[in-house]
């Protein structure tokens, strides 16, 4: 299926009611499908506000399966995997990279997330977590 801009939706039945609510959709909100809007944001305060985030949910996870569990292995990976973000984060703040520092900061936070949503982490503070 392929979108000209002009003609709409070329490879589906104008009568199918997904294809008619997609094309209603989108003419309604063409901005949600992949082009990009411009937002103000301040790239100094939300890196700092990410690291912060991360910090914190490092602190609170606690792995929840046994030592002998293979599942184990994965919570000390993904736990790994945030901690390197994480300081790989910090270095690029040091060295006022802060597109990069943000960058490490989601993704490491994104570990930790996708860990507590696997069940090998249990949080406290749940607002932390994409629970």
């Amino acid at each position: 299926m392929v979108y000209d801009g002009y003609e709409g939706w070329k490879g589906r039945s104008t009568g199918d009611k997904a294809y008619r609510k997609l094309i209603r959709t989108f003419t309604l909100f063409p901005d949600n499908f992949g082009l990009m809007q411009s937002q103000p944001a301040n790239l100094e305060e939300k890196t700092n506000r990410y690291m912060v985030m991360l910090e914190e949910a490092l602190k609170d996870v606690k792995t929840s399966v046994g030592e002998g569990s293979y599942l184990r292995k994965i919570a000390d990976d993904y736990l790994d995997m945030a901690r390197s973000y994480y300081n790989d984060g910090v270095h690029f703040v040091e060295n006022e990279d802060r597109v990069n520092a943000l960058v490490c900061f989601s993704y490491g936070h994104a570990w930790l997330d996708a860990g507590v949503r696997l069940g090998v982490f249990t949080v406290k503070n749940q607002e932390l977590f994409a629970i």
